[in-house]
């Protein structure tokens, strides 16, 4: 493969002051032409199209400069080094940052990241007790239901079908679990 030739950052610089030269130039006074010239001059660009042009123009140079270095395994190791470098600074600059917003949030009697942390899971912690209690409420709920419908059943089938209570089952169940026995 040939190898490249790197892109002439000063012929790219050359050109963006001769376009900015041009679009400023038709702000001032009409240039004198010289004796023999009769050809009209060019239309100079605004400076938009000034700016744009040589934006083009050191993009141009930069994507070609970049795309001609940036595969080389000199550039990988260079950016690799420059990571770890950064890595190493960035690490102590972090802990020192953490240690300072604990001392501030202490000093400011307010809750730090782990304190959130903590309190959220013993929050969930107390929801998950709830959600048990309520489960073996339900169950117990349940078994009584089944027990006091058993019971139901024994007495009719002995023929004491609740008429000698007052008009309702006020049975030792029914009292226990302060509903009179009606549900």
């Amino acid at each position: 493969m040939a190898e490249k030739s790197a892109p002439d950052f000063g012929e790219a610089w050359r050109q963006s002051w001769q376009e900015w030269a041009s679009a400023f130039g038709a702000f001032g006074p009409p240039a004198a032409r010289p004796a023999g010239d009769v050809a009209p001059a060019a239309e100079p660009p605004t400076p938009t199209e000034a700016w744009k042009r040589s934006a083009d123009v050191w993009l141009a140079a930069w994507t070609e400069y970049l795309e001609t270095n940036m595969v080389r395994p000199e550039f990988a190791a260079g950016v690799g080094q420059s990571l770890d470098s950064m890595l190493n600074v960035a690490k102590p600059l972090g802990e020192q940052n953490d240690a300072a917003m604990q001392r501030f949030l202490r000093a400011a009697n307010m809750p730090s990241r782990q304190d959130i942390v903590r309190l959220a899971s013993q929050v969930n912690d107390v929801n998950a007790r709830l959600d048990d209690l309520s489960d073996q409420m339900e169950q117990i709920g349940d078994l009584l239901a089944t027990l006091i419908a058993a019971q139901g059943k024994a007495r009719a089938a002995e023929g004491r079908g609740g008429d000698d209570n007052r008009g309702g089952d006020e049975s030792e169940t029914g009292r226990a679990l302060g509903t009179g026995g009606r549900r």
